[in-house]
């Protein structure tokens, strides 16, 4: 929730959301106007106030002990300026999008390489909440400082956007958002041999064809062997996630950089969590290049012409167009289009384990936590999932400086040009903004296109936890 705004900051929009079991809240008029109330927007002279409410799976929460963030039930509140904050709010949908699945669009401050990001959430089904099958609302309130804000207008809403600019949230001009997952790699990069649609068949190792799960099969169970054994038998046994990461054959071509394997002999758990940092800070850098991460489904096994086959999630955008869909399903039995093609690279990522306490105050201090005192907000917007290696927070808390939305199902990147660039929904995988110190991080400022010299070219691959 966001703190209440100095005297001469004039707001007069929010955005209230609650996780899906507390949706019949918003039913509830007088707990919005509540809302309102303590968060500062009555404080002033007699005005028109605009509001979004919605429900959302679930609301993000910060562990300091881990340096994670994690989901909640709860109820999130930013306060803004609804020309910027809540365009267009009530403007009739231009195009009829009755079919689409209701969700959210939050445009965020501007990524490090991606540059501008728009973050397209679905919204929770509240059926057994409120009888709704989502919620969404966009009203009008009138304040006065004498008496509770009252309502004057509700519309209910398919879908709306969000727009975090920075002034909104007390960043400074050159603040950054960052893209993160909790993904580390596990194989190279291979060359694909062989595909077609979601399906990849085949694939280059050390020069010679290879059925497209022959590594899997051997690292994953070998991983989570070890991890057990490090944790005295306590780490879970499975399943675990497996994403594979298409990358373009340009990409590679011009040895821009990748990301080395964890190692697994010896295992050891600070290198897995120092590579699941560095990972967590390329992402970025991946996405800007059309590199695309895609749960795997199915696969594995197998023997004859569907040995090792493992079938790819296709889904890129949260909306549907029957007609293209299957033009691109046409297209892929040609050769033409698909998820990966002959001379696509793949690699393959799996869940990060949770770090424990002790194995995070070795490394280097906290870098995400939305402070109690600060001035400036930390928006979050991404999946659900919460961290396993601690004891739960106290039942109920306040985090004055945090607002955001997650969702059970993924979220769905873009850039500037709308194009679906990315889907995301490994367990709390998060595009946030965060107050950071003026320019690029440090990890990104000695990153340039490559050189032409072979040296240069060459000097960000195969990076792993212990380079």
């Amino acid at each position: 929730m966001q703190r209440p705004p100095p005297a001469d900051v004039e707001h007069d929009s929010a955005v209230i959301l609650t996780s899906r079991s507390l949706a019949a809240w918003l039913h509830d008029d007088a707990f919005v106007s509540r809302m309102l109330d303590s968060a500062g927007l009555t404080r002033a002279c007699p005005k028109e106030l605009t509001v979004l409410t919605a429900a959302v799976d679930e609301v993000p929460r910060y562990d300091p002990r881990l340096d994670l963030f994690g989901s909640s039930e709860g109820v999130s509140v930013l306060r803004g300026v609804g020309r910027t904050l809540l365009p267009y709010l009530f403007t009739p949908h231009s195009v009829d999008r009755s079919t689409e699945p209701p969700s959210l669009t939050i445009s965020m401050p501007r990524t490090v390489w991606p540059g501008s990001l728009a973050v397209q959430l679905p919204l929770a089904n509240t059926v057994f909440a409120n009888g709704s099958p989502h919620t969404l609302y966009a009203t009008r309130w009138r304040s006065d400082p004498n008496s509770p804000p009252a309502l004057a207008e509700k519309l209910q809403r398919i879908y709306q956007t969000i727009n975090l600019a920075t002034e909104d949230l007390g960043f400074h001009d050159r603040s950054y958002s960052t893209v993160m997952a909790r993904l580390i790699p596990v194989t190279a990069p291979r060359k694909v041999l062989g595909s077609l649609g979601n399906i990849v068949s085949q694939v280059e190792i050390d020069g010679q064809p290879a059925p497209a799960s022959k590594e899997l099969e051997s690292i994953v169970p070998s991983l989570l062997e070890q991890r057990r054994t490090l944790q005295g038998g306590t780490q879970p046994a499975g399943p675990v996630g497996v994403w594979a990461l298409t990358i373009p054959q340009q990409y590679m071509e011009e040895r821009m950089p990748t990301l080395g394997p964890l190692q697994l002999n010896p295992y050891r758990a600070e290198d897995e969590l120092r590579l699941a940092r560095l990972a967590t800070d390329e992402i970025d850098w991946l996405i800007a290049n059309r590199c695309r991460f895609h749960r795997v489904l199915s696969g594995g096994g197998g023997w004859g012409a569907k040995q090792g086959l493992l079938s790819l999630d296709p889904q890129i955008s949260l909306t549907t167009n029957e007609t293209k869909d299957l033009a691109h399903f046409i297209s892929s039995f040609k050769g033409k289009a698909g998820i990966t093609t002959p001379g696509t690279f793949v690699q393959f990522f799996v869940e990060a384990a949770d770090p424990t306490r002790e194995e995070l105050e070795a490394l280097s201090p906290r870098r995400w936590g939305p402070g109690h005192n600060s001035d400036t907000v930390t928006a979050v917007v991404g999946t659900s999932g919460a961290a396993a290696s601690a004891p739960p927070l106290d039942p109920v808390g306040l985090c004055p400086s945090l607002f955001g939305a997650l969702s059970t199902e993924g979220i769905y990147l873009s850039k500037n040009d709308r194009r679906p660039s990315a889907k995301l929904d490994a367990p709390r995988s998060y595009v946030m903004s965060h107050q950071r110190f003026p320019g690029p991080p440090v990890e990104y400022r000695s990153r340039v296109p490559p050189s032409s010299s072979k040296s240069a070219k060459g000097r960000w691959r195969g990076r792993s936890a212990r380079t």
